[in-house]
């Protein structure tokens, strides 16, 4: 929720509500991720979906910029048992037709296109769709993963996405195609592969 926005000393300020902490505070030896995956996946897809229909792309998902936060359970209501998760940190953030191949992704979530476009795809929204599957996989392998953009090339986070357990790993797989034409296309897309495959 945004409670302001202004300008001070030419900076922009956005006052948001306090989330609990980021996801990697999650990881812990018992931490299973295929437990909290439904819920990670529908927030952070249902997000981009948001910014994608009004021509943005966020350029900067990964662990550190998705938030949990402890709600009130709908069963519950007096207890704050539940979780939901918020995709935060705009700062990335681009119009689409201003998406840059120089400086605008971080190293170790760069998408293959925006390295070499010529041989994997025009730049637009779809490299967030590539940077959730990197989100989905290190949750559920419970770690995070600083690929390099040689193992990025190589379609590292691909494979080990095929060495998911059943049903997850064929959803991911295809966000995480190198190639633009081939990977999931929109938020909703990848929603809809993850729905069929772990009824969710």
């Amino acid at each position: 929720h945004i409670y302001d926005a202004f300008v001070y000393e030419g900076a922009c300020y956005i006052i948001v509500e306090r989330c609990d902490n980021t996801i990697t505070s999650m990881f812990r030896p018992d931490f299973d991720g295929a437990y909290w995956i439904k819920a990670l996946s529908r927030c952070v897809l249902q997000a981009l979906h948001f910014i994608h229909l009004r021509g943005l792309a966020h350029c900067d998902v990964h662990m550190r910029n998705v938030f949990f936060k402890f709600i009130a359970d709908e069963i519950l209501p007096n207890e704050h048992t539940a979780l939901t998760f918020k995709l935060g940190d705009f700062g990335l953030a681009r119009q689409v037709g201003d998406l840059s191949h120089e400086g605008t992704f971080l190293n170790f979530i760069r998408p293959p296109e925006a390295i070499d476009p010529i041989e994997y795809g025009p730049l637009d929204h779809r490299a967030d769709i590539y940077q959730a599957g990197l989100l989905f996989l290190q949750f559920l392998l419970g770690r995070e993963i600083m690929f390099t953009q040689e193992e990025i090339l190589n379609g590292r986070p691909r494979q080990l996405a095929l060495q998911l357990p059943a049903p997850y790993g064929a959803a991911i797989e295809k966000m995480l195609r190198r190639h633009v034409i081939s990977r999931s296309q929109s938020a909703l897309d990848c929603w809809h592969d993850l729905n069929v495959s772990t009824k969710i």
